[in-house]
């Protein structure tokens, strides 16, 4: 049996194939790996880029175990793509040609074994590690060659630089360091060991330049570019991002919403606030170890940006967003710009800016907003709709608004004035609770038709339905009006009495000496009371101002018309004057008529030397 060969050249622990071969080349006095490695039949490239065949051959010629051998070696996959020590890494994460050492680690190499004894651990070539665990210094970069192939000769940079890491060995005392938990987890990851599960389900190139990025824009902002960092500002944002990604996909989703700016908010423009970090997510080669994370980052764009279903985030369509710039929203509920504005100010969800031309969301729009909206403009109806709701006329619903019984709104929800539905619910609601059981001595007829057979306008008939005057009803088969039933023979016999006196509204106007719209006004403000009365001239049944509301009114209160005319002034000088005396009207709109408490101006007269007269009653 053929005896098996005893190594004679060992691999240190954690040495690269490129560090071996450099050492072995000095050992066996050539001048460097390169003519090592034509000696023996391969060429010094092959072994730079991990080649298996050049690798076996080293392994041979040294007489080491060739899977100690190929075990930290760097293998070069093609397409920027590096295996190291088994973990499959981008040409970013891996420096190749730039040498980074630490030098006290050189130093206790060369006390141990020489000047041709030191050697390159493979860990200081993942560029996430800037720290020596051992001696807590940050490591150094020596400069690189013009010929890139002498980069790889660890020795010769070594020899070539030697003051430059004699300076570093003397100021390493001051240049103590904390070596990070990210350069801590870079390390026994290279190991194998698993620590964070969020970030060990990504390759470590992916996990490391993730942590770098997304810390660098937590540390120093959106705006600046990747590009411009130094060394010492990478190991920080490294550190800040690992301490953010801790907490895993919950951590990463935090460390999102707290670069998310104001704007941004409601605009979009996630690419801004998330800054260098999207540029690496958009820009990287990598594709399916990095696909993983994007997905991720996608979905979480959608949940917390307004983005519009389709739109390409990250190279794939992204689902439609939950949430809504101020410009989707309106596009989607397909209105004015105005209404939307509208809309926010009145639910409490903005306020306005820039002179009430824009508005500044209190906090994002999502998907419940725009479907309150809908749900409360479908409740704004037109008065068709209103008619269709109620079963009766058009001209019928215009009777009900003038005799204030239903009101318009007109808000943001509305083009143009509309009935809210929830309002005609109360008054049909009203209306029932008035119903009574059918009595067998009563003719019954539907309250939309009620208003032809008693000659009496329906507005009449139902404010006398509320006041419990007349019997009424419910018909199971219809619906709105036509489900009340106005008993008849009791209808006539309130009607016939309760009729009172009353004059026209343009009558009262020129009674009291006001301009028609103060009429209305007095109206809604219950000074004056509306009453149904049968026209002298044409016979039918109109609304009218009923003649005692009208004495009640003058026994409080006198316009300034007739007090004009009692002291026989112009109305307009006389307005002047009293408000010269600082004699106040009642509050009301400006562009009505001047009324004032009788009482009052009694008192303010007399201290004048001016007297009222009492209003003759009518």
């Amino acid at each position: 049996m053929k005896p098996v060969a005893k190594p004679r050249f060992h691999i240190n622990e954690f040495e690269t194939a490129t560090s071996f071969a450099s050492r072995f080349s000095r050992y066996c006095g050539l001048g460097g790996p390169r003519d090592l490695c034509l000696d023996q039949g391969f060429r010094w490239q092959e072994l730079i880029a991990g080649d298996e065949f050049a690798l076996n051959g080293l392994a041979a010629i040294t007489g080491e175990d060739p899977a100690r051998v190929r075990k930290w070696a760097v293998r070069n996959e093609g397409a920027k793509r590096f295996n190291i020590a088994g973990f499959p890494a981008s040409g970013s994460a891996v420096l190749r040609t730039r040498v980074r050492l630490c030098p006290l680690c050189l130093k206790e190499d060369e006390e141990r074994f020489g000047a041709d004894g030191i050697y390159r651990r493979f860990f200081w070539q993942f560029s996430a590690i800037r720290t020596c665990a051992d001696h807590a210094t940050p490591l150094i970069n020596l400069p690189v060659d013009v010929h890139t192939i002498l980069n790889y000769d660890y020795i010769h940079k070594v020899q070539k630089h030697r003051s430059m890491i004699e300076a570093a060995v003397q100021e390493s005392s001051t240049r103590r360091t904390e070596y990070t938990g990210f350069e801590e987890y870079v390390w026994h990851r290279s190991r194998g060991m698993k620590q964070i599960p969020f970030l060990d389900d990504l390759t470590l190139d992916v996990a490391c330049k993730l942590c770098e990025t997304l810390g660098y824009v937590l540390q120093f902002g959106a705006e600046r570019k990747l590009r411009s960092a130094s060394e010492h500002e990478l190991w920080l944002s490294a550190q800040k991002g690992f301490e953010a990604l801790r907490e895993g996909e919950a951590g990463l989703k935090d460390a999102l919403l707290s670069l998310r700016t104001k704007q941004s908010f409601h605009m979009g423009g996630y690419n801004k606030d998330l800054g260098a970090f999207y540029v690496w997510l958009h820009g990287s080669s990598l594709k399916k170890e990095i696909d993983p994370l994007r997905d991720l980052i996608r979905e979480l764009i959608a949940q917390n940006y307004p983005v519009s279903g389709g739109r390409t985030v990250l190279g794939k369509p992204c689902a439609e967003s939950p949430i809504y710039s101020v410009s989707a929203g309106l596009k989607a509920l397909g209105i004015k710009r105005s209404r939307m504005h509208e809309h926010l100010i009145e639910q409490g969800l903005a306020t306005a800016v820039n002179e009430g031309n824009s508005v500044a969301p209190h906090r994002q729009i999502v998907e419940r907003d725009l479907r309150a909206f809908e749900e409360r403009a479908g409740k704004r109806l037109t008065s068709q709709q209103a008619a269709q709701f109620l079963n009766v006329s058009k001209d019928l619903v215009l009777e009900l608004k003038v005799a204030g019984l239903i009101k318009t709104i007109d808000d943001s929800y509305c083009r143009g004035p509309r009935y809210h539905q929830d309002r005609l619910s109360e008054l049909l609601n009203q209306l029932e609770t008035c119903l009574t059981a059918p009595s067998p001595d009563e003719t019954y007829i539907p309250l939309n038709k009620a208003a032809s057979r008693l000659k009496r306008k329906t507005p009449v008939i139902i404010r006398l339905l509320l006041a419990g005057k007349i019997s009424a009803t419910k018909d199971g088969d219809s619906t709105g009006f036509g489900r009340i039933k106005i008993g008849l023979n009791s209808s006539r016999t309130v009607l016939h009495s309760t009729s009172q006196p009353g004059l026209t509204r343009s009558d009262t106007a020129v009674k009291l000496h006001v301009k028609h719209q103060t009429i209305s006004w007095l109206i809604e403000a219950g000074l004056l009371q509306n009453i149904d009365m049968r026209s002298a001239k044409s016979g039918q049944h109109i609304t009218a101002i009923c003649k005692r509301s009208i004495e009640a009114f003058l026994q409080d209160h006198i316009t300034l018309g007739l007090l004009a005319k009692q002291l026989t002034r112009q109305p307009g000088p006389l307005g002047c004057f009293l408000d010269g005396k600082r004699i106040w009207p009642m509050e009301m709109p400006d562009d009505l008529s001047r009324i004032y408490k009788r009482s009052k101006l009694e008192r303010q007269l007399q201290q004048l030397g001016m007297g009222l007269s009492e209003e003759q009653p009518m």
